[in-house]
């Protein structure tokens, strides 16, 4: 048993606050200001003028891919010209002697020429080992001639621009499984256990792995769920597959994500489906992005569901990808929403669509870093949706103000893994109306984390008979200017009681 003093925020209302909590093995079992007589002999420890908050959730990951390019994600986010990112790109493969270089994180909209490498370029650096780099957005890769060589993707599928090596659309999908079929299961272990590490750097406690995303077997998804249970976190993997089949197979009570289940691409791709054209001219006819697949899969996926106690999660990024998967959720929520079928990203919204997810009680899993993210910055969305569009990015004031339970993810290897990181964008939004206050930013890392899961009954805030997961910081996030919030620091992880860092 122990006691812990400190500023204790257990996010239970808006204003209720504690001086001391109790836990006993793994739970908590006691919140309040007064110690209760029965453990006066019990040793204090006291924390000074830390603060407390419940362990944070990451609710949207791609967790064994961020730990598979955990390693090279800095090549790319440093660099500010082409130049540099082959520069980069040189040393990583010169310093990493492998049979096939699989990396993450480039972007056309961090460096000066907006542009990707190409083939050609690549082939200078290495040309008979295999090179594959996906997109920062991870809908979109490039290869050079060797890993083209190699996977042999169809000139006519679409997407496919043989002469620069690059993947977009369908091509993408395709060629991800075959790379991923070539991929060393040992690096994805190691990454397993990186990333979790990494992870509870920053206070995460629990965090949702959305995997299926090419491997044979679907050998991803039973990595995670096999080290899951030696990872300091919690792991909580979701089958990111269309199949009732594959579903049943994994015993899986949390199925979808992105990939197989997107229903649309991204933005920086230029395939988010949307109503109206984009500003700038893309590869798809009438500009509006793609819909991948027919909505009556997804209304398969839910009738299975609902009768067997699922939750399934969509993605869905443009106006008219989350029009699409909202008309197929109110068929199988009748207003209660029981299983919390979940949208994922979910970033264009009108008021109207607002009211139709608060109405059907949809929760929204999306990742506020994306407001603020160098690889994909702000001028860009504007140029592409324009300056009114752009206002309705991410409402998350709006979401809260009509009942919306909205948890808070990094998409990483999008975005890193860092809640205090999503709290920041979150509360200085770029359109200021829709920014939120402190508390509510911490809501969707802790509390509304656990109700994306559907673990709130056990976790997400400080309550008797909870887990004792819970995180020290440095300062009070409610009591700093929202501009420093991202500068306060994790000092101390406890799961389930234990301190894990």
């Amino acid at each position: 048993m122990k006691i812990y003093k400190s500023n204790i925020i257990p996010v239970t209302s808006e204003n209720e606050t504690a001086k001391y909590l109790i836990t006993d093995k793994d739970k908590i079992i006691y919140v309040g200001n007064k110690i209760p007589s029965k453990y006066s002999q019990v040793e204090i420890i006291n924390l000074e003028n830390k603060t407390i908050v419940p362990g944070f959730f990451d609710t949207h990951t791609h967790f064994s891919s961020f730990g598979f390019f955990i390693d090279s994600l800095s090549v790319f986010t440093t660099a500010k010209s082409i130049k540099e990112v082959l520069d980069n790109i040189k040393k990583y493969v010169s310093d990493n002697k492998k049979k096939f270089y699989i990396m993450f994180g480039v972007s056309p909209f961090s460096v000066k020429e907006n542009r990707l490498p190409t083939k050609m370029e690549l082939d200078a650096i290495e040309s008979k080992k295999p090179i594959f780099i996906v997109q920062y957005d991870g809908h979109a890769a490039i290869g050079n001639s060797a890993l083209l060589k190699k996977v042999k993707v169809s000139k006519d599928i679409a997407g496919f621009n043989k002469e620069l090596g690059y993947f977009f659309q369908d091509s993408f999908y395709k060629v991800v499984k075959s790379v991923t079929s070539k991929a060393p299961l040992t690096d994805a272990i190691k990454g397993i256990k990186n990333g979790a590490d990494y992870a509870a750097k920053q206070g995460i406690t629990s965090i949702v792995a959305l995997q299926g995303e090419g491997f044979p077997l679907d050998m991803d998804l039973r990595l995670v769920k096999f080290y899951s249970k030696r990872l300091k976190i919690q792991i909580i993997p979701y089958f990111q597959t269309r199949s009732v089949k594959k579903i049943k197979r994994a015993k899986l009570k949390t199925w979808g994500g992105c990939f197989e289940c997107a229903i649309d691409g991204s933005f920086g791709s230029l395939d988010a489906a949307m109503k109206e054209p984009y500003m700038v001219k893309t590869d798809i006819e009438g500009n509006k992005g793609k819909i991948f697949y027919d909505y009556s899969e997804i209304s398969t996926m839910l009738e299975y569901a609902n009768k067997n106690d699922i939750q399934v999660a969509i993605h869905a990024i443009g106006d008219k990808g989350i029009e699409e998967v909202v008309n197929v959720f109110q068929q199988y929520t009748n207003g209660e929403n029981k299983n919390n079928h979940r949208i994922e990203h979910a970033l264009i919204l009108s008021k109207e669509e607002i009211k139709r997810i608060a109405d059907n009680k949809i929760h929204i899993a999306t990742q506020p870093a994306f407001l603020g993210d160098p690889l994909e910055p702000i001028s860009l969305l504007k140029n592409i949706l324009g300056e009114e569009r752009f206002r309705r990015f991410m409402p998350l004031k709006e979401m809260f103000d009509a009942g919306i339970v909205v948890s808070g993810g990094s998409d990483a290897p999008v975005t890193m893994p860092n809640p205090l990181a999503g709290m920041y964008s979150a509360m200085n939004h770029p359109v200021s109306e829709q920014s939120l206050t402190a508390y509510q930013a911490l809501q969707m890392f802790t509390i509304n984390g656990a109700k994306g899961v559907r673990m709130d009954k056990i976790q997400g805030s400080l309550e008797v008979n909870k887990l004792a997961d819970f995180v020290v910081l440095d300062k009070n996030p409610l009591k700093i200017d929202k501009k420093n919030i991202k500068n306060i620091k994790v000092e101390q992880v406890f799961k389930n009681g234990k301190r894990i860092v």
